[in-house]
């Protein structure tokens, strides 16, 4: 069975925080490298977050029906533009950044500490090669999304009803993501101040 996005970004929050021991100052530029991967996972995620949290919170006791399509053709330029793009294509990036400036650390730290850093080089290129299972997931919830919004511009009056059947079916994926966005947002801020880019965490 083919490992989740969810679950190739745990394993790498996992030896992030395994890394976040280890670097020392001499580090700082596989600090930095490591912020930069971070970002991008974090930013992607939080796009993607950002779109659920606009549905879930449109108050349908309040918001008139043209506020809600003003809402879905926003949803609509989103899903066909660069920045859902965006969260799906930072592999590329991500492979480029560790092979140039981690690459070599990592095996270093792997073969200083086999224990700890075992399977630090499997975990990474799982992250590089997770286009399709970052698709996947993403996918999911989108055309999950993108269905409940087009069943709301039928039938705007049972709005509410298909607004909370979304989040009661994304529930599992939309608490992980929002627990995967607080772990990372952590390991990023860790990660800057190694870099030496901050004086504190």
């Amino acid at each position: 069975m083919l490992d989740t996005a969810l679950q190739i970004y745990d394993r790498f929050i996992s030896v992030g925080n395994k890394l976040v021991s280890v670097l020392t100052p001499q580090y700082k530029p596989a600090a930095k490298a490591l912020f930069k991967i971070t970002d991008l996972l974090l930013l992607a995620n939080q796009n993607l977050l950002k779109w659920i949290h606009e549905f879930e919170l449109f108050d349908f006791d309040t918001e008139k029906e043209k506020t809600f399509k003003e809402l879905a053709a926003k949803f609509s330029e989103f899903r066909n533009g660069p920045e859902y793009d965006l969260i799906i294509t930072h592999c590329t990036q991500i492979g480029a950044i560790y092979k140039e400036n981690l690459e070599g650390i990592i095996r270093h730290f792997m073969t200083k500490d086999k224990n700890k850093f075992g399977d630090a080089g499997k975990i990474f290129l799982d992250l590089i090669h997770s286009d399709d299972a970052a698709v996947k997931f993403v996918e999911k919830i989108m055309k999950n999304l993108e269905s409940s919004i087009e069943d709301i511009k039928k039938n705007y009056k049972n709005g509410q009803n298909i607004q909370k059947k979304f989040l009661d079916d994304m529930r599992n994926d939309i608490q992980e993501l929002e627990k995967q966005i607080d772990e990372l947002r952590k390991l990023r801020r860790s990660f800057l101040y190694l870099s030496g880019a901050i004086v504190s965490v």
